[in-house]
């Protein structure tokens, strides 16, 4: 927020908009995502790689999660629980929750003492 500006600002608008735009697109081509993920978790030493460990103890875990992310449902193709002009409301709800939010700042605070990263 401190290069785009607040929310009602022209560069925050862009932002949301984009991003808006980019996470419905993600959605809608789920399947190809998803198969890019499995065919990356094949063989031993794929499957084990810190990212495709889940604390439910299976690699295919972190695909469940992706779904319930874009809120689809899990290991099929059946219809969404939301359609996408929900999701795009629900999505648009988390980045106004974003702003100035505790673990946001806490995180910045981190970066500029430990890394100093501003």
């Amino acid at each position: 927020m401190e290069v785009m500006g607040p929310p009602d600002h022209k560069p925050f608008e862009v932002f949301r908009s984009l991003f808006l735009d980019g996470i419905v697109a993600v959605r809608q081509n789920v399947e190809e995502l998803l198969a890019l993920l499995q065919l990356s978790m094949v063989g031993a030493a794929n499957s084990s790689m810190n990212c495709f460990q889940h604390p439910r103890g299976y690699p295919e875990a972190v695909l469940e999660d992706i779904c319930d992310r874009l809120c689809l449902p899990n290991g099929s193709t059946s219809s969404p629980k939301s359609s996408d002009a929900e999701f795009r409301t629900l999505m648009e709800e988390r980045i106004d929750d974003t702003i100035d939010h505790w673990r946001s700042q806490a995180y910045d605070t981190y970066q500029y003492y430990f890394t100093g990263v501003h």
